[in-house]
């Protein structure tokens, strides 16, 4: 395991993908107050391309390295403000015409102008990677976007609507939520130069981002390897937005990859890292007194769920499903195994949605309920199945219970452990039969998607994220934001 000491002695330039030699004899910054080490489990990083992120931690890293036209106000998040660009709406509502600053740089040092925002939401649309029918929902295509999506001049953009069907027409009123899809990870601004000079076999850069990155956020990505940490460092081009986004000392940050909370609090009292970010409990409990810690706390838009491959035959019976949600004891969960880390999804969670055919989202243990409709099912003799989940806590604990429950309705639940990541990939590829996950809302119309995840048939949400960070009290000014691409490190001081 790297050591705080190696990692603040590794150079700039060590090799993104791959480990830093712990022998490299560097000699490390001058004043250590210019570098934040951070414990977080970041086993699910899959990419750091904006257009193909889709998981916490790499979300957290692009909302570092990269800016968006425009983003939730800092100290009102259901407020949409500019970042990179102040925008307006035509008379008909179908076209939004972007004006970005002249002050935004990319940390190659070039200016952030029209043809880059363009580029981005292009590509983002091309390469059809998962998160983008954040984008694609409103009918932009390969053969539309680059007509519909445009730089009128160095530093105008303008996002034309094409006509969607009539059932759709509620998106045209509201294009607020336009512009709160755009502030979402997918909405990051690429240096279009840079990720052409990366491209192989027209992969607009993909493969090349995966592993960089080339934006005009605070921070940019120096190096990073798998399952093990990642370092950006500054970028000395930076202009903050006083709407969003501020400035610090900080020249590194540092996140190592420790999985297990009681090693994070660990490192914390051994002074090996400035934060750990994936406490529980137990950890909360040991240090409330010791007035050399103290805790951030905010509640998240992340999920964690269980994913059905309703290609099983079993699985693709809507009755299996709500036996499923009716057989889970969404409380018990929460207050014995992730107790105060993690709370019920409630109803009043979520914004109404445009169709009110849904069932409640209450849904609470009832046995009987569940064993009623497996009989009504044909399965009243059960079923066997396995459910992927990551290795790490509280996950483990919240598997067993899910296991244990699944039992008393007839589903024999046998339990594989992996890195997130594998867990992710394995989903992913429709590889799975169950899968338990943690999922990172996308954008600040995510109490919907939240809701919809309630109501349709591959997904099952057990609870809702509340963050508890511990932090070294000489560190301050982290910001946890609601979601994880709004956690800022540039402002962190340090004493």
């Amino acid at each position: 395991m790297l050591t705080r000491r190696a990692l603040i002695a590794a150079p700039a330039c060590a090799m993104i993908g791959g480990p830093m030699d712990e022998r490299v004899g560097v000699m490390a910054p001058q004043d250590p107050k210019d570098t934040v080490v951070v414990a977080k489990k970041i086993d699910d990083i899959v990419s750091f391309d904006p257009a193909e992120s889709y998981m916490t931690s790499g979300n957290e890293i692009c909302g570092n390295c990269y800016r968006r036209l425009v983003v939730p106000h800092n100290a009102d998040m259901s407020k949409i403000v500019g970042d990179l660009a102040s925008w307006s709406v035509s008379v008909d509502r179908m076209t939004i015409t972007f004006d970005l600053r002249r002050d935004a740089y990319f940390d190659s040092g070039r200016p952030v102008t029209a043809e880059d925002a363009a580029f981005s939401l292009q590509r983002a649309v091309i390469l059809d990677e998962r998160p983008s029918f954040i984008i694609r929902q409103f009918g932009f295509a390969k053969h539309n976007v680059h007509q519909l999506i445009r730089a009128i001049d160095d530093y105008t953009m303008t996002l034309t609507l094409p006509p969607l069907l009539a059932t759709n027409l509620w998106y045209f009123v509201r294009p607020s939520f336009v512009l709160e899809c755009l502030s979402a990870s997918i909405g990051s601004v690429v240096e279009k130069s840079t990720v052409l000079a990366n491209q192989r076999n027209n992969d607009l850069g993909n493969g090349w981002l995966k592993t960089h990155t080339a934006g005009a956020g605070s921070l940019k990505l120096t190096s990073w390897s798998a399952s093990n940490h990642v370092v950006m460092e500054a970028n000395p081009h930076y202009r903050a937005n006083p709407y969003y986004r501020g400035t610090s000392d900080i020249r590194r940050v540092i996140i190592r990859h420790v999985p297990e909370p009681s090693m994070q609090l660990r490192l914390l009292r051994q002074g090996d890292v400035d934060i750990a970010r994936d406490v529980g409990l137990e950890q909360i409990k040991a240090v409330h007194d010791d007035p050399a810690y103290y805790r951030v706390q905010a509640p998240q838009w992340s999920s964690m769920w269980i994913s059905l491959n309703r290609s099983m035959p079993e699985l693709n019976d809507n009755r299996i499903v709500k036996a499923i949600r009716w057989a889970i004891d969404y409380d018990d969960i929460a207050k014995n195994s992730t107790a105060g880390t993690w709370r019920v999804f409630h109803d009043s969670d979520a914004h109404p949605l445009i169709n009110d055919n849904y069932e409640p989202l209450q849904f609470h243990k009832d046995t009987a309920r569940a064993r009623g409709l497996m009989a009504e099912a044909g399965l009243g003799n059960g079923i066997t199945v396995t459910m992927d989940h990551c290795s790490s806590a509280p996950f483990a604990d919240v598997a067993q219970v899910v296991q244990q429950n699944l039992a008393e309705i007839g589903i024999r639940v046998k339990l594989l452990a992996g890195a997130a990541d594998q867990v992710v990939t394995k989903q992913r590829e429709g590889q799975h039969q169950l899968a338990m996950l943690t999922q990172d809302h996308n954008h600040f119309y995510a109490a919907d998607r939240m809701r919809m995840c309630c109501v349709q048939m591959d997904s099952i949400i057990l609870l809702q994220k509340n963050t508890t960070v511990l932090v070294r009290q000489d560190v301050n000014g982290i910001i946890i934001g609601p979601l994880d691409d709004y956690t800022q490190y540039n402002r962190i001081t340090k004493a």
